[in-house]
C-alpha cells in the first residue's frame, strides 16, 4: 500500500540537509510511494540535484530566521527559537497541521525539524527522526549539554529543561494532546534514523542504535579548477561571514601553496580577495571527489556532511567551527584522532602551524583511510534502502 510521506527540513542552512531528504524522497519514489518536501529553503530545494524533482512546497518557518545565541543544549536552543512564545508556536503548529492535512501525509520524516515533529505528535502521525545526531539527543533528562562545562552546571540545564516542557505542554494543552513528562519524549527512540557514523555522533557512541551512515554523492559541484603555485594543494570550503574569514586568506596568501577557497554568497570583487595567482577565491561549488583525489589539505568549518564526505574519502580535514553543532563535532573528531581541531579561540588560528601540523599527521592520515575503508565513498544505496523499508515499518 502506497504511503504518503512529507520529508520536512525547517531549521539550518546548507544542502547537507537535502542530500539525506533527497536520497529518501528518492527511495521512496523508487518504492511508488507518494512523496512531498516541505522545504525551508526552497530555491535551494528546487536547485538541488536531489530534491528538484520532488513536489515541493513551503515549510511553516520563523521569521526573521532566530538567532542561535550560546545555546547549552536542545531544550535551551528551542527556547531561543521561540518555543517559550506559546501564541507563535501554536501558529507555527497549526501551519504544519494544515500542511499535513493537505498533502495527506501519513509519515513525517524530519529533518532539523522539532516543530513539524511536534505537530506531528499532536496530530497523531508517525515522524521519522533522520539527519545528523545534533537534532536527535540521547534519551536523558535533562537533555546533554552541548559542551562540557555549561555555565550553571546541573542546576541551569534542570531549570532550562523545565521551562521547555511547560512551553510544550501549554501548546499541547490548546489541541487536546496528551502531556510529556520529560523532553526527551518528543524523540522517541524508535523513531530514530541517524545518518551518521558511530564516530560522528554529537553527543558521543549510542548502544543499541543503529547508525545507517550518509548518502552517495552525486557529481554535484563543477570540477575544480586550480590556481598556479608552488607546494602543497590546498582547498578551502568557508563562509566569507566567518569572523577570520579575511585573516584565513591573507595567510595563505603568504604561503604559496596553490590554493583553491569556495566562499558560498562572497561578492567576487570582495576587496578580502588577495590579488595572488596562487589563490582562487569562488561562490561556486565544486565536487567534492575531484577535490580530495588532486590534493592532500582541506580546510573547512566541520559541518556535518563536508566532514563525512571528506573523510569517506580517506583524508582528514582541518576544521574550523563556526556553530556550537560544529564545535562539538570538531571535538568528537579531534578525540578520535579523524581531522586537526583548529584551536577554539579564532583569533589565535595560525594557518601555517595548522597546515604543517596537517601534513605532518600520519596518526590522522592513517585514521581517516581506516575510516574511508569502513565506509567507502560509494556503495551506501544499501544502507538507505536498510533505512527507508524501515521507516515505513513505523506503524
Amino acid at each position: 500500500m502506497a504511503r504518503r510521506v512529507l520529508l520536512c527540513w525547517e531549521l539550518g542552512s546548507g544542502s547537507g540537509h537535502l542530500e539525506t531528504l533527497g536520497a529518501v524522497g528518492e527511495g521512496l519514489n523508487a518504492l511508488g510511494h507518494d512523496v512531498a518536501l516541505a522545504a525551508r529553503h526552497l530555491g535551494a530545494a528546487v536547485d538541488h540535484p536531489l530534491t528538484g524533482r520532488l513536489e515541493l512546497v513551503q515549510a511553516p518557518v520563523t521569521w526573521p530566521p532566530p538567532v542561535h545565541g550560546n545555546a547549552l543544549n536542545i531544550a535551551d536552543l528551542l527556547i531561543l527559537f521561540g518555543w517559550s512564545n506559546t501564541q507563535r508556536l501554536s501558529a507555527l503548529i497549526t501551519a504544519w497541521l494544515k500542511l499535513f492535512e493537505s498533502t495527506k501525509a501519513d509519515l513525517v520524516v524530519a529533518e532539523y525539524s522539532p516543530t513539524a515533529a511536534l505537530a506531528s505528535r499532536i496530530a497523531g502521525i508517525r515522524v521519522a527522526f533522520t539527519g545528523s545526531a545534533f537534532f536527535i539527543p540521547p534519551p536523558v533528562s535533562p537533555l546533554p549539554a552541548f559542551l562540557p562545562g555549561a555555565p550553571g552546571g546541573a542546576a541551569r540545564l534542570a531549570r532550562i529543561e523545565s521551562e521547555a516542557t511547560d512551553a510544550v505542554n501549554r501548546v499541547i494543552g490548546r489541541f487536546g494532546a496528551g502531556r510529556i513528562d520529560r523532553l526527551y519524549e518528543l524523540f522517541p527512540q524508535d523513531g530514530w534514523f541517524l545518518s551518521t557514523y558511530l564516530e560522528l555522533d554529537h553527543y558521543g557512541a549510542r548502544r543499541d542504535v543503529t547508525y545507517y551512515g550518509t548518502a552517495d554523492q552525486r557529481d554535484i559541484g563543477e570540477p575544480p579548477r586550480w590556481p598556479a603555485g608552488n607546494g602543497e594543494k590546498i582547498f578551502v570550503y568557508m563562509h566569507p561571514d566567518y569572523p577570520q574569514f579575511p585573516t584565513m586568506l591573507r595567510q595563505l596568501a603568504a604561503l604559496r601553496h596553490p590554493t583553491l577557497v569556495v566562499a558560498p554568497g562572497i561578492d567576487p570583487r570582495s576587496s578580502e580577495i588577495p590579488d595572488a595567482s596562487h589563490i582562487r577565491v569562488q561562490e561556486t561549488h565544486v565536487n567534492l571527489d575531484d577535490v580530495v583525489t588532486e590534493c592532500r589539505l582541506v580546510i573547512c568549518h566541520a559541518s556535518h556532511g563536508t566532514v563525512a564526505r571528506v573523510l569517506r574519502l580517506g583524508t582528514p580535514p582541518i576544521v574550523t567551527p563556526r556553530f556550537v553543532e560544529q564545535t562539538m563535532l570538531a571535538h568528537r573528531l579531534a578525540v578520535a584522532g579523524l581531522a586537526f581541531a583548529a584551536h577554539p579561540d579564532p583569533s589565535r588560528h595560525d594557518y601555517r602551524t595548522m597546515i604543517d601540523a596537517a601534513l605532518d599527521g600520519e596518526t590522522q592520515f592513517a585514521r581517516a583511510r581506516e575510516f574511508a575503508r569502513q565506509y567507502p565513498p560509494s556503495g551506501a544505496g544499501s544502507r538507505f534502502s536498510t533505512m527507508i523499508d524501515d521507516m515505513l515499518a513505523l506503524e
